[in-house]
């Protein structure tokens, strides 16, 4: 995560987008995802669907959040159950991570996922549902590893302790 918080230290504009090497852009994903930023100041941040491209050529889309696009009802309750999307489908607004903090170390591999349940404990989070960024995966990265070894598990088991204390007692 501390590559990634020095890239928010250097961010400008309003918007941050990470886009991870192994990951593109659709055409469209900029505008589709600003239709939904630039008007509501509670909106913190906003994503799209994805296509998980493994190392065969084999493809599968990510969960279909809702079928048009809009602000994502009960979000905080999903995404604190699983995590529902890829790093670089996301855009959050750049006063979201000043007034959050960055990436937590503390996370691991599953530093992503507890910015997103952090984020959604205090924003509301846009959702496009077509599917404008493509993440391939050859199953040589970290989080690969990590997977295989159960270190992914033990991240984010720390990461479900570190974004406690942001739910509601209800959840």
């Amino acid at each position: 995560p501390h590559v990634f918080n020095r890239g928010l230290e250097r961010a400008r504009g309003r918007w941050v987008h990470i886009l991870p090497d192994d990951d593109w852009v659709r055409p469209g994903f900029y505008k589709a995802l600003a239709s939904g930023l630039d008007g509501d100041e509670g909106i913190g941040a906003a994503f799209c669907r994805q296509v998980h491209v493994n190392g065969r050529g084999e493809s599968r889309e990510s969960l279909l959040e809702r079928q048009s696009p809009g602000v994502i009802d009960d979000w905080l309750r999903r995404i604190a159950v699983s995590c529902r999307l890829a790093l670089g489908s996301m855009v959050v607004r750049r006063q979201v991570y000043e007034r959050l903090g960055g990436f937590s170390s503390q996370a691991g591999s599953a530093f992503d996922w507890e910015m997103w349940v952090r984020i959604a404990a205090h924003h509301s989070v846009w959702y496009e549902p077509r599917a404008l960024v493509v993440c391939e995966k050859d199953g040589e990265t970290e989080t690969d590893r990590l997977v295989r070894n159960g270190g992914q598990i033990a991240d984010s088991l720390r990461a479900i302790e570190l974004w406690q204390r942001h739910l509601p007692a209800s959840l």
